[in-house]
């Protein structure tokens, strides 16, 4: 479920296998234009070359990805695209964090609106919601160096978890020690192959199996929505 609590979930939220491939395709181009916009070189555009990476990872065909960027420096409605974070509560007051990426913000509003209040949710106040989560910073290294030597020194540097993806290791960390634990891996000689965030609820919250699977169906139907990029929840 896309923002589940279980952060090594996160690779991509969107569940890719789930959705069709234009509608995919689609959600991608928007993120890889937004990445894009301050500077389109992957290699120095950490944002972008995971966004590019995701792409691949999806099949999108090469041509696609770079049409997308080339779209995102160049003049027109692409030029427009912003993202939003709303807050909302679903079914037995779920608390919601609904990422979009959108050229008209008023339209995509509208329409998270009108699916939160067909399925018992609403929009929150701003600030209403978004305390009852923290953010987080996830790198991804090469499994191939990750030691217990790493892994201590990196605990002092706001390291709060690792998991194995393949033949990687994601570490979640505290974004206030994002450059401390940058140091630590670049003096061990590691290459972070990609850096993400990720809203992490402080609490979770129980419902009943009816209450839960109402919530599952908004988030899936929120998250089908064209301009939704990724929808964090607080459940258990």
């Amino acid at each position: 479920m896309s923002g589940h609590s279980k952060w090594s979930t996160i690779k991509y939220k969107k569940g890719l296998k789930d959705q069709k491939r234009g509608k995919i395709f689609s959600k991608l181009v928007r993120q890889i234009q937004v990445a894009a916009k301050n500077d389109p070189n992957p290699e120095t555009n950490a944002a972008l070359r995971l966004m590019v990476e995701k792409a691949k990872e999806a099949n999108m065909p090469s041509v696609n990805i770079e049409r997308a960027i080339k779209k995102a420096s160049g003049a027109g409605k692409e030029n427009q695209l912003e993202e939003i974070t709303l807050e909302a509560y679903g079914p037995a007051g779920s608390a919601l964090l609904i990422e979009a990426i959108t050229d008209n913000r008023n339209r995509t509003v509208a329409e998270i609106k009108h699916i939160l209040e067909r399925n018992d949710g609403h929009l929150a106040e701003k600030g209403s919601v978004i305390w009852l989560f923290e953010k987080k910073i996830i790198f991804k290294i090469p499994i191939s160096k990750w030691s217990e030597e790493i892994e201590l020194s990196l605990i002092d540097s706001g390291l709060e978890d690792s998991q194995k993806e393949k033949d990687s290791i994601l570490l979640l960390i505290d974004p206030q020690f994002e450059a401390k634990a940058k140091k630590i891996l670049e003096q061990a000689g590691i290459e972070i192959e990609s850096e993400d965030f990720d809203w992490q609820a402080k609490n979770s919250l129980h419902l009943s199996d009816k209450e839960l699977e109402q919530t599952e169906n908004l988030i899936r139907l929120l998250e089908d929505q064209d301009d939704v990029k990724a929808v964090y929840n607080n459940l258990d």
